[in-house]
């Protein structure tokens, strides 16, 4: 077997099988093809379409696994920093999945998901799915569309390096099986790093694992992929969840990312059960984002808002109301984050004490405090204090 050379793909890829467990099927194609190069070489065929034989055709609707969020046959992303919740959450969008019940005010449509794990074992995903339930209200004998797989301790690449280039794994054929027999539409495959071993920064070698690889699972069988990452450090400090090369944002239809609360410095409030699930990628649907709160191992929505609009005329509510406690009370209000009277520090603590009004970030006030002072709704003026002019704000 040692003068076997796998076909090239121009990507640098190989379709072939590399691990030690089916280490027979190169042998097999070794003496097939004479120890040559000849295998047969990817799929590059020119398939051409021709918009013209579309005249008169319906066309065809966009299916979704979740409703805007997670598109039917297409890898979707899911980031976030440490601790943010990302696989609790992925288990809980196959549970909604496998049962067909809708999440955050958005349709989930009914079908048999596959959630594997690398980093959590069995009995950390039976405590997960006991409190998913709870929160649900549902039993264990409801969830038949729901796989669960712990690949904690195990070799899970899908792709991995074999000599000079990259073959899929007796894993992926086992996977590939198990999605075709079991008919899965939800793939989630927590986390990245585990399912290769490729360059993250290589857009070459991400496009292929993303666009050649993975996606292979969704041409073939219309499965959606939601796969797990970790931003980079600058991702996380920023928030807006990059990570490696582009390519990774460029390769996937979409992305999701879970963000915790950050303060006004931009930093992350560790103590904080809030989070934001935003779509700062998404190809087929507008951009959005929706506020959570982590409570007894689960994600709950902090509004029962019915779209983006509604919950931001209830934060910009929220704003004047915390603007109108203000003054009664006498207390200054600034829009300067260093001020010691940034709504920023003031308006949680006030919003914390209406338990109709709760859970709404800073982020959310600051955004709320530029759409209104456009509306004209809030105003600046100018006071003097200890002969210093400061710039205050208060309803118009």
């Amino acid at each position: 077997m040692s003068d076997y050379r796998p076909q090239f793909g121009p990507d640098g890829w190989s379709n072939d099988l590399c691990d030690e467990a089916v280490i027979v099927e190169l042998e097999h194609r070794r003496q097939k093809y004479g120890g040559s190069n000849d295998a047969p070489p990817p799929n590059n065929a020119i398939d051409l379409i021709f918009p013209a034989t579309w005249q008169g055709k319906d066309v065809p609707v966009r299916q979704w696994v979740w409703d805007q969020w997670i598109p039917v046959g297409a890898v979707t992303g899911l980031g976030g920093p440490p601790g943010a919740a990302k696989s609790t959450f992925a288990q809980i969008i196959s549970t909604h999945y496998a049962i067909g019940l809708d999440c955050l005010g958005s349709r989930i449509e009914r079908g048999r998901a596959l959630y594997v794990s690398c980093e959590d074992d069995p009995d950390e995903l039976h405590r997960r799915q006991a409190r998913i339930n709870a929160a649900l209200e549902i039993q264990m004998t409801d969830l038949d569309n729901l796989l669960l797989e712990s690949r904690l301790g195990k070799d899970s690449r899908l792709i991995t390096r074999f000599e000079r280039s990259f073959h899929r794994t007796s894993y992926f054929r086992l996977l590939e099986e198990l999605i075709r027999e079991q008919g899965i539409g939800l793939l989630s495959l927590d986390l990245v790093p585990d399912f290769w071993d490729g360059n993250e920064i290589s857009r070459q070698e991400v496009n292929s694992f993303v666009k050649t690889h993975l996606a292979h699972f969704c041409r073939a069988y219309g499965t959606a992929i939601l796969l797990l990452y970790h931003p980079s450090i600058r991702g996380i400090r920023e928030g807006d969840g990059q990570s490696g090369s582009t390519a990774w944002e460029g390769s996937m239809r979409a992305r999701l990312y879970l963000d915790r609360e950050r303060g006004e410095d931009g930093k992350i409030i560790s103590d904080s059960r809030i989070r934001t699930l935003a779509r700062p990628k998404a190809n087929y649907a507008d951009l959005d984002e929706i506020d959570l709160e982590w409570r007894e191992g689960y994600l709950w929505q902090t509004s029962q808002s019915t779209g983006p609009k509604t919950r931001e005329a209830e934060i910009e509510s929220a704003f004047l109301w915390c603007l109108d406690q203000c003054a009664i009370s006498g207390t200054e209000v600034s829009a300067a984050a260093n001020s010691r009277v940034f709504f920023g520090k003031l308006f949680p603590d006030l919003i914390a004490k209406d338990r109709r009004r709760k859970a709404i970030t800073r982020r959310q006030l600051e955004k709320a405090y530029y759409r209104l002072f456009a509306n004209g709704k809030v105003k600046t003026y100018t006071a003097t204090r200890n002969r210093n002019e400061i710039e205050l704000i208060r309803a118009a």
